[in-house]
């Protein structure tokens, strides 16, 4: 048992943070996105919203600012940028946790692109519609504007 690890971190949730490694991206999806054909490991996790979950695992990840953003989010259907209420949700997560960090949109089918060149998805029940978002993990201490 670990002491001090919030009860939303699974023992597979762990798992694939702890295997992930620096450089590599976890893609965090809402109930709609098609997480188990993307041909990844899925981890789900219930009764959650997207923003919990990066609140949780950010003080456990830290982000990769190497080759691009470290954050992306899928661009609602038709046009070229997220949700600003989803959006603005994620932000002050990342900020409680690491300044300076701006996520970047992705169009909705780059982002499924995106998705199936990651190491992993993260699964939740959230019904927000244009939720997802990928975080790159970097190395600890590389960059920390805690």
């Amino acid at each position: 048992m670990l002491a001090k690890v919030p009860s939303l971190i699974t023992p597979a949730l762990y798992q694939m943070i702890y295997n992930a490694g620096h450089g590599s991206t976890i893609v965090i999806v809402d109930a709609f996105f098609p997480a188990h054909s993307q041909s990844l490991p899925v981890v789900e996790v219930p009764n959650v919203d997207i923003a919990t979950i990066l609140d949780v695992l950010l003080p456990y990840c830290p982000p990769d600012h190497v080759g691009g953003a470290p954050f992306y989010m899928m661009a609602v259907d038709g046009t070229a940028k997220p949700s600003p209420e989803i959006m603005a949700r994620y932000q002050a997560a990342i900020d409680r946790h690491w300044s300076g960090c701006e996520i970047a949109p992705m169009p909705r089918f780059d982002f499924y692109t995106h998705t199936k060149n990651s190491f992993g998805i993260i699964k939740t029940t959230d019904e927000t519609a244009w939720a997802n978002i990928s975080m790159r993990i970097g190395v600890p201490g590389a960059r920390a504007s805690r």
